[in-house]
């Protein structure tokens, strides 16, 4: 075969396609290994500010629970100091809530009516 055979050169042309095509597979795999590991990186990063979210939660959750048990604790010794249980003091308190709304309720009526006339 010679050089300037037309085989030849058909041949060389698809060797040349190839190596084209070649680098064009290389040069996406390029780009999408470089699309995963940027992917990677985001999806690491915002789970790191998910988890700093979540510990920042959980410690407002502790001091609330911490409070609330300060509360619990305020509360009992109020009923102990009223001579009640726990349970009634929250009853007694509970009805003494519902009173004050009803005069709130009934104020806001009586404001309404002078409004109105």
């Amino acid at each position: 075969l010679v050089a300037s055979d037309p085989k030849v050169a058909e041949h060389d042309k698809q060797i040349a396609m190839f190596a084209k095509q070649m680098k064009e597979m290389q040069d996406m795999l390029k780009m999408s290994q470089e699309t995963m590991a940027k992917s990677q990186k985001e999806m690491q990063d915002l789970l790191m500010e998910k988890t700093r979210e979540i510990e920042g939660l959980k410690t407002q959750i502790s001091v609330v629970s911490t409070k609330v048990d300060q509360l619990e604790m305020k509360m009992n010794k109020l009923a102990a100091d009223f001579g009640m249980t726990k349970q009634e003091f929250e009853k007694r308190f509970d009805m003494n809530e519902k009173k004050m709304e009803q005069m709130r309720k009934d104020y806001q009526s009586a404001v309404e009516m002078i409004n109105t006339e």
